[in-house]
């Protein structure tokens, strides 16, 4: 029987730190309200960066939900015998992605980080294959994500100033970093596409860290990043849309 042993990672943050509200997921009129969706084009090209967006995205919402649960929630690589470990692992995701959204970690280190912890899922499902981990092995998968778990415990800073935070930007670019990879999976997009999308959010990113580097944004550099978030946001939309 695998030991149960307690844990720091039981960071209870919710996954919808990864998705919309089901307020969000409402479909919505051309003026927002209920009823059907318009196209982008409709809307004059907005994107509001609080809706987020997964909202968007019509028939390809669900599957893009499903892919990052079994990828940050675990259900990839984890047997439901492997459970509390498998919460641990979604937990450690959802603490980064917290961390990162209120700019206690930088998106490079976010970046990072849930690739070590989505490396130590790969390693799991080719020992176990989710068969269910033996002791030993769940003993090492665990002892992994702890220390993950210490690095991002050591990386992380006070909760910055408010006038250099940007919650709504960063979760904009921690959602558009997994969309664009569940495109390249998926095959809805092409690898060209992946890569120009990539590097229009890498260069989004560096722009906010150049801004922030100041010790407080303006109002127009402000609104030139949400800008430009809006515009990726739209380019990304209408490759899955159109």
């Amino acid at each position: 029987m695998k030991t149960s042993t307690p844990t720091t990672i039981v960071v209870a943050i919710s996954l919808m730190v990864f998705l919309p509200s089901a307020a969000d997921a409402r479909p919505r009129g051309p003026g927002g309200g209920p009823g059907g969706r318009a196209p982008i084009a409709d809307r004059g090209r907005q994107f509001d960066l609080q809706r987020g967006l997964s909202a968007e995205l019509r028939t390809e919402r669900e599957k893009f939900r499903i892919w990052r649960d079994e990828v940050r929630g675990g259900m990839k690589y984890f047997a439901d015998s492997d459970k509390e470990t498998r919460q641990i692992f979604a937990g450690l995701n959802m603490a980064i992605a917290k961390q990162l959204v209120d700019d206690r970690i930088s998106d490079k280190l976010g970046r990072i980080l849930l690739d070590k912890t989505e490396a130590i899922g790969d390693d799991a499902l080719a020992t176990a294959n989710r068969q269910g981990l033996t002791e030993e092995q769940d003993t090492v998968v665990r002892d992994a994500l702890k220390e993950i778990h210490n690095e991002l415990k050591t990386a992380s800073t006070e909760l910055p100033d408010p006038s250099v935070r940007t919650p709504h930007l960063n979760r904009f670019q921690l959602e558009a970093s997994e969309l664009i990879r569940f495109g390249g999976e998926s095959g809805t997009l092409s690898n060209g596409k992946v890569s120009t999308l990539t590097r229009k959010l890498l260069s989004l990113e560096s722009d906010e860290q150049e801004a922030k580097a100041k010790g407080k944004l303006s109002d127009r550099d402000r609104e030139k990043l949400f800008e430009d978030a809006r515009e990726l946001g739209i380019d990304i939309l209408e490759e899955f849309i159109d």
